[in-house]
Formats: structure tokens, sequence, C-alpha cells
């Protein structure tokens, strides 16, 4: 079954109030679900310019919201798993082996 699209994107007014309607409430679920309030504004913000690029998919009676709040949990996934990787991977490094310097006879003057 093909998902209807509109015949024109949302407008920027629309947008605009879609956004001051339901940015603080975004932000307040993210920053529970994620504990860090930097993390949920970030991911937040991200998840709006990518509805702002689907636009025309955003339709109100199919909750655009819930989607921007799917798209910035899924952000937020995605970093926490990059983060983690990057400190596995720094954890996982070994320490250089140890050689001893030059002794007196290879030192020449």
């Amino acid at each position: 079954m093909k998902r209807e699209t509109r015949e024109l994107p949302l407008t920027v007014e629309e947008f605009e109030a879609f956004y001051v309607q339901s940015v603080g409430r975004l932000t307040g679920q993210l920053y529970v679900m994620l504990g860090d309030l930097q993390e949920a504004e970030d991911v937040v913000q991200e998840a709006f310019v990518k509805g702002w690029n689907r636009r025309r998919h955003l339709d109100g009676d199919s909750g655009p919201e819930a989607w921007i709040r799917t798209v910035a949990w899924r952000l937020a996934v995605s970093r926490w798993r990059f983060r983690r990787r990057t400190a596995d991977a720094w954890n996982r490094r070994a320490a250089p082996p140890h050689t001893a310097g030059p002794g007196p006879e290879h030192v020449v003057l």
C-alpha cells in the first residue's frame, strides 16, 4: 500500500508552528530517556532538520511528532554506539612494547 503524500510541502509557517508547539515536549522526553539535556537538544534539533527535508511526507494526521521523536531517538542511539565503539577501541589498544634505551656502547660522541 503506497503512502499518500501532500501535493505541496508544509509551508514555512506550518512547519514553524509545528516546531514551536512540539520542540519543548520532544526535548523533555528525550532528556528523560537520555539523562543529558545537551544531547537531547542536539538530537531533537537534528531530527527537526531531517523533518524539514521530509516535510512533504509529514502529515498532521499521521503524527509528525512521533516521527521526529523516533528519528531523534535513533540519532541518540547512533551517537551512543559511536562513542561506545570509540571508547572500546581506546581500551583495546595495547601499550607499546618496552624497549631498552641505547647503552653506553651505542652512544658515539
